[in-house]
């Protein structure tokens, strides 16, 4: 006789709350899946419960899900960002690349061929939040899906260096004294000054004093 555990967790998430539906079953890994509502979890639990093979196929290797599919899931149930317009875009990119392909079947090689893919325009911090992208995705099909591995952590971040130096115009500096000058404040064009031609910052500025 099988003994087989089923629990459902209610979820709050930004569109409200999706329901977790879990099955235990020893010698098999649990299972677990998100829905948007009670009814379709409980379907999912009578399903596992009532189908070995089914239980077997998820409890092993349970990842026989398209890409897509997993990412579409994440999107809708899991993402609880504040951007997610921005964050479907860069997941589109990754759908365009791996969309049709068993999430199972991925690999490092394929991610770092994507991340190479991206145009030469992009920054590297850029470049890096495509990476995120995807790994949340990975990492969401480690936790309900039973994914053995995140391919995405065998690939390193790229270096980030937004720094830019950049001097100020002739027509700038002129603004700028002008804009000092009809301060209310009388000591403001002198710190300017000061702060342009010593490259000190404010800090230092405001605590000189005469000896």
């Amino acid at each position: 006789m099988e003994l087989i555990m089923a629990t459902i967790q209610r979820v709050k998430n930004k569109k409200g709350y999706s329901y977790r539906a879990i099955v235990r079953n020893i010698g098999l890994k649990e299972v677990s899946k998100t829905f948007p509502n009670r009814q379709l979890a409980n379907q999912f639990i009578y399903k596992m419960e009532s189908d070995r093979q089914a239980r077997a196929l998820y409890g092993g290797r349970n990842s026989n899900k398209l890409f897509y599919e997993i990412a579409t899931d994440y999107l809708k149930y899991e993402y609880r960002g504040c951007r997610p317009k921005q964050q479907q875009y860069v997941t589109n990119y990754w759908l365009n690349i791996l969309g049709d392909k068993m999430v199972y079947d991925i690999t490092t090689i394929d991610i770092g061929r994507g991340m190479k893919a991206l145009p030469n325009r992009l920054s590297n911090a850029t470049k890096n939040r495509y990476k995120a992208a995807i790994s949340v995705v990975f990492s969401y099909a480690c936790r309900v899906y039973g994914l053995q591995v995140n391919p995405i952590r065998q690939i390193p971040s790229l270096p980030e260096n937004n720094e830019r130096t950049r001097f100020l115009s002739e027509a700038e500096r002129t603004r700028l004294f002008k804009a000092c000058r009809a301060s209310h404040w009388d000591k403001l064009y002198l710190i300017v000054l000061l702060a342009i031609t010593t490259g000190a910052r404010k800090g230092e500025l405001t605590k000189l004093r005469w000896n």
